[in-house]
């Protein structure tokens, strides 16, 4: 997958969170009527899981990293050092109104501040060879990733058991894919890592960075003078999925004519079958309306 090497939307989850905080400020009697929990809940459990798939490549790269003589390092990977925490304590304060337990808003507040304090041991090592760091500094920092790696597996069973379960699909399946891939790291296995420092990461379908909600509804696809007929599947704030049976031109601007006459601008991402992706010229809000629009 091309996204896997970089690093979380940040933006996303702190536009998200910030909007929420800002509605919390409203007086009791106008309520959260406005506060879009669907959203929100969701950006927090991807914005975990991508924080979780780090966590596994930090910790097998380590891993392997204790175990060779050769002279690689592992700066190329220093994307990886984001941090979401503090913005992730002020989304999960609205662990009720997303439909959260308290269990697991604490388990994924443990978590956050988990990674945080690993991030600050790793850091200098994205910036130093192996031989330029002591020895048994270096494999303190690796057991540390590992207990880390072990704590973010079972708080993923948890999210996982309360949560992702409800979500279904193929997000299911990828919390089973890093289910295992933690599992991996946090047993101190390195085999995915070869000689030059490449991780062979694991097969997931939809690990992204920012969270794709399905939708329904007729729309058109306006090409040139064409008018092609089509159906909302998904949207995320960079594009929509759409069922079409008709060719698209890679490279031709087009326009998604929705049921309410609303006009977004597109151009084509990719096909899988009759499923069409579509990246928006213009990222959408959190707050759009289309993601008010839920599957009946």
């Amino acid at each position: 997958m091309s996204q896997l090497a970089t690093h979380l939307d940040r933006p996303v989850a702190e536009s998200a969170a910030m909007g929420a905080d800002r509605r919390a400020d409203r007086p009791s009697g106008g309520g959260n009527d406005d506060l879009n929990t669907d959203f929100l809940r969701e950006t927090v459990i991807y914005d975990f899981l991508w924080t979780a798939f780090h966590v596994g490549i930090i910790s097998i790269l380590l891993n392997a990293w204790t175990r060779t003589s050769v002279d690689w390092s592992i700066r190329p990977w220093h994307h990886l050092l984001h941090d979401s925490n503090k913005i992730m304590q002020l989304a999960l304060r609205y662990g009720p109104e997303m439909g959260m337990s308290d269990s697991v808003r604490a388990r994924l507040l443990k978590f956050y501040d988990d990674v945080a304090a690993g991030m600050l041991r790793v850091a200098p090592l994205m910036k130093a060879n192996q031989s330029g760091m002591a020895r048994a500094e270096v494999l303190n920092i690796c057991s540390m990733w590992r207990r880390i790696a072990q704590e973010t597996k079972s708080t993923l069973a948890v999210v996982e058991d309360e949560v992702i379960s409800r979500l279904g699909g193929v997000l299911h399946d990828d919390s089973r894919a890093l289910f295992d891939f933690l599992a991996e790291a946090a047993a101190g296995n390195s085999k995915r890592v070869d000689a030059a420092g490449s991780v062979v990461l694991p097969n997931l379908k939809q690990m992204r960075r920012t969270p794709r909600l399905r939708i329904e509804g007729a729309c058109t696809i306006e090409l040139g003078d064409r008018a092609i007929p089509a159906r909302l599947t998904d949207v995320s704030v960079d594009g929509l999925g759409i069922a079409c049976k008709e060719a698209l031109p890679p490279d031709q601007p087009l326009a998604v004519i929705l049921d309410d006459g609303r006009r977004l601008r597109c151009r084509f991402a990719r096909r899988d079958g009759d499923r069409v992706g579509l990246a928006f010229e213009v990222r959408l809000q959190s707050s759009d309306a289309l993601f008010r629009r839920r599957p009946k």
